[in-house]
């Protein structure tokens, strides 16, 4: 079995330009490059935005500005060019998201156009960047920018929204056995690491965890006694997930056997962290790391080549409707705000159901 070092070179590539922490001011320049700098510390310290999201606020309002430049000609737009802004030039630039073409490295990413959800993001970014600049007074009330503004649902385009992506039984099954222990004899750190690979990849499949919550998850948060993880979800809102037997099972042999080989190899390099999984060097595993885990057993494991952490979040949802599990309770375990959220999983369910039965019921094909 390959170590971590095997792919490492693929982490960097995935990693570069992608800081984690918050910079307010690149790819801004000109007047408003210190009221960007300042929402950006206000989503931080006032709205408890964590590093990730301070930065994908930061990259959506970004994007406008892009658009101001591309189709309006303003390269450095002014507070007075940003209280300007209306109804029609946000319908502008709704319409130049869904219909971008490959003409630059953000376009080509996009695939000729962004989804709903995406515009949907980019739009509510926006729109709480221009709530704050009217609670600075640089940008006048404006109906578009409220909550729960009818004006603002309006514009946004009328979109076939795509169902989750989810893997069938058998794959997750599948996709769990990938990082089979290696055999006797083999170096300990690989050993270590097929052990925690494998409690990862339960975890994230058996208890539906985003990625960010298993990168934050520590020793301390985890009970095997009663199955359950204490996580700090998205608003640093904690809940407590649960996972199944499986997933005990091998985060127990991860603890026992894997971990503190790895925690013995960084003897000396760094102290020790209390984070549940560990990289090769003892620290705690970043979200890039989860992210090329899953990638690279997904592929060994032959499967659909779109696998990636949130897939097994959707397939933890989708499965557990499939076998009988109630709306409100999948809603609770992932730990969504609002029904409508979870809503989205009924009908990949339902989806599923149909296949199943125009495959097996005798009534149900043409003759």
């Amino acid at each position: 079995m390959a170590t971590e070092s095997a792919y490492a070179a693929g982490l960097y590539a995935l990693s570069r330009g992608s800081p984690c922490r918050p910079r307010g001011d690149e790819g801004v320049s000109g007047p408003v490059d210190n009221l960007m700098r300042r929402f950006l510390d206000y989503m931080a310290a006032e709205k408890n935005a964590s590093p990730y999201t301070v930065r994908n606020y930061r990259d959506d309002v970004r994007s406008f500005f892009r658009y101001l430049d591309e189709r309006k000609g303003v390269r450095q737009p002014t507070e007075a060019d940003l209280a300007g802004v209306d109804r029609s030039a946000v319908r502008g630039y709704i319409a130049w998201l869904v219909n971008m073409t490959p003409q630059s490295a953000e376009a080509a990413r996009a695939g000729g156009g962004y989804a709903r959800g995406s515009i949907a993001r980019k739009w509510s970014a926006l729109r709480s960047f221009f709530r704050y600049l009217v609670r600075e007074g640089a940008a006048p009330p404006n109906p578009l920018w409220t909550r729960r503004s009818g004006s603002a649902r309006s514009l946004m385009p009328k979109l076939a929204r795509s169902l989750p992506f989810a893997v069938s039984h058998d794959d997750a099954a599948r996709l769990m056995e990938a990082p089979a222990s290696s055999p006797v004899g083999e170096d300990d750190r690989q050993r270590a690491f097929a052990l925690r690979d494998r409690a990862l990849l339960e975890l994230l499949y058996g208890a539906g965890l985003r990625v960010s919550e298993v990168e934050g998850l520590n020793t301390s948060g985890v009970n095997l006694s009663t199955r359950e993880a204490r996580v700090l979800g998205k608003g640093s809102k904690e809940r407590i997930a649960i996972f199944g037997v499986q997933a005990r099972e091998a985060i127990a042999l991860y603890l026992r056997e894997g971990r503190p080989a790895l925690v013995a190899a960084s003897t000396g390099k760094r102290k020790p962290v209390e984070a549940l999984f560990l990289n090769k060097n003892g620290g705690r595993l970043t979200r890039r790391w989860v992210q090329a885990v899953v990638k690279r057993y997904a592929l060994q494991a032959g499967l659909d080549p779109r696998v990636h952490t949130h897939t097994l979040r959707h397939s933890f949802a989708t499965h557990l409707l499939d076998g009988g599990a109630d709306l409100r309770v999948v809603q609770d375990l992932l730990g969504h705000a609002s029904p409508s959220t979870t809503q989205i999983y009924t009908h990949v369910s339902q989806e599923e159901q149909r296949k199943k039965y125009l495959k097996a019921h005798p009534r149900a094909k043409g003759q």
